[in-house]
């Protein structure tokens, strides 16, 4: 969990002041409410919740919707 929350800290770190901006990314796994996705570039591991089911291994273009390094949160949206 401390190993998760630390990659969660620089990812949120990384990210910063890229709020707003459109990232190209695949999917790795698919749950109820979100897909895990990991960007190209940065390397960030990133959930974004969507109401369409996007099939495993599609790429997809996600945009960074907000970014908080003080709780080390990302929150990413289909583009």
């Amino acid at each position: 969990a401390i190993d998760r929350a630390v990659e969660n800290l620089v990812e949120a770190v990384v990210l910063r002041d890229r709020g707003g901006q459109v990232f190209a990314a695949v999917t790795v796994d698919r749950r109820s409410t979100h897909t895990v996705v990991p960007l190209f570039e940065p390397a960030v591991v990133a959930e974004v919740t969507h109401s369409v089911d996007v099939p495993l291994g599609a790429r997809v273009d996600v945009r960074l919707t907000a970014v908080d390094p003080g709780t080390g949160t990302v929150t990413f949206a289909l583009a």
